[in-house]
């Protein structure tokens, strides 16, 4: 009798944990009050944890976080997320087209993030996840990209970073391309690096004479067989006003063409 009460016992064990253990998805509605914690703030009722998907959508109410949170894939459009000195990490794939996020750090990991629209970025972040891409938004304080593409990376362009921009990109012949046919705004430093075969573009495409302008000092430096290429149609014209740093190294290449 003892045996198959402790089987039972731990077969609902195992039950509880499985089920714990499954995704889910939760939307903001804000219900109750501004609290990220408050579980019927969300649809359905709960908090999101780590192996969830949090989508925020239109609107312009703020939510709270009260710690630090992680949690798999992040959707917002709308909203204003305040991370109250706390940091949100966001471990598979995410879309940021709108709202607002601001006070405190953002990290992204996993496979891809997409920035694009009205995405208005006012906190520290940085960018491990594979796929990063560029496709509108503002960027109000420092970008770090650090990251080894498994694929080609193709940004639209029409983002602008008010902050530092870093990027260290690595990866075997793939391409990450940071602006397309619409430029980007560079209001600060940027600090660019390409090792082990990977290969940065900036204006890729047509688009009329306006080139991108950097407004802070930029450092180009291109590593090991990696290339960092600034290309265009004929007529474009890249502003540099300030000092631009370019390093070759092995038999990598920094291009103008």
């Amino acid at each position: 009798m003892k045996h198959i009460l402790l089987l039972i016992l731990n077969c609902s064990f195992l039950i509880f944990n499985s089920s714990s253990a499954f995704a889910d998805a939760y939307t903001w509605t804000g219900t109750t009050n501004k609290s990220w914690n408050t579980s019927t703030n969300w649809s359905p009722n709960g908090v999101p944890t780590t192996a969830d998907t949090v989508t925020l959508g239109s609107g312009t109410d703020t939510i709270n976080l009260s710690n630090n949170v992680n949690i798999t894939n992040l959707i917002q459009s709308g909203r204003r997320l305040n991370l109250a000195g706390y940091s949100l990490t966001c471990n598979g794939t995410s879309a940021i087209s709108g709202g607002v996020i601001y006070n405190g750090i953002l990290l992204f990991s996993g496979t891809q993030v997409t920035f694009s629209s009205t995405a208005d970025i006012q906190v520290k972040t940085t960018i491990t996840a594979s796929i990063p891409l560029f496709n509108g938004g503002t960027f109000a304080d420092s970008v770090i990209v650090n990251t080894t593409f498994t694929a080609s990376v193709l940004s639209a362009g029409g983002t602008t970073f008010n902050g530092p921009l870093k990027i260290d990109a690595k990866g075997g012949l793939f391409t990450f391309r940071i602006e397309g046919n619409t430029r980007n705004i560079y209001q600060s430093n940027a600090n660019i690096t390409a090792t082990i075969g990977g290969r940065i573009i900036f204006e890729h495409g047509s688009r009329g004479t306006t080139g991108s302008t950097f407004n802070g000092t930029v450092s180009l430096t291109a590593k090991d067989t990696a290339y960092i290429l600034h290309r265009g149609a004929t007529g474009i014209t890249t502003t540099y006003t300030k000092k631009l740093t370019v390093v070759n190294q092995d038999s990598a290449q920094v291009l103008f063409s």
